[in-house]
């Protein structure tokens, strides 16, 4: 139907290839996606895939997202994120309770990107450490009026 709202998409792009293991409670870089990948895409869908090193409970089972502006004025970015200063909280990706080492992936769908150059972090809030080798991917998108 002409002028119906519709989403347009690009390739998916690895920010991060084979995470360094991040223990329970800990922040951690997921990688950088820059405008000249997604200049005029408003948002990103993020997928998180990893192992566990030990069993999570359906309670405690999500990673925490943060984004970091960079490039936001020149060269300057947001301080990058820490136990005292968490940046922008834009969702959460859930893994599923499982046991230890069970292949997990999590989705978080329509972030905002539209403002800077971003760099994704992720808080480890599942009591378990994610073993190194994760990986964290995005999909670029916008709504744009279809043909």
């Amino acid at each position: 139907m002409a002028n119906e709202n519709t989403w347009a998409t690009l390739s998916q792009a690895t920010l991060q290839s084979s995470g360094a293991s991040a223990a329970a409670a800990a922040i951690v870089a997921g990688g950088t996606l820059a405008t000249s990948t997604h200049s005029n895409y408003t948002g990103v869908d993020l997928v998180l895939t990893g192992t566990m090193a030990a069993s999570i409970a359906a309670a405690s089972n999500y990673f925490s997202v943060y984004a970091r502006a960079i490039n936001i004025d020149g060269t300057n970015d947001m301080p990058v994120p820490g136990a005292s200063f968490k940046a922008k909280y834009v969702g959460a990706i859930q893994f599923a309770g499982s046991s230890a080492s069970a292949a997990q992936t999590g989705f978080l769908e329509n972030v905002e990107t539209s403002w800077a150059d971003v760099e994704f972090y992720l808080e480890n809030n599942c009591n378990a450490t994610l073993n190194a080798g994760w990986t964290l991917k995005a999909t670029p998108k916008t709504n744009k009026p279809a043909a």
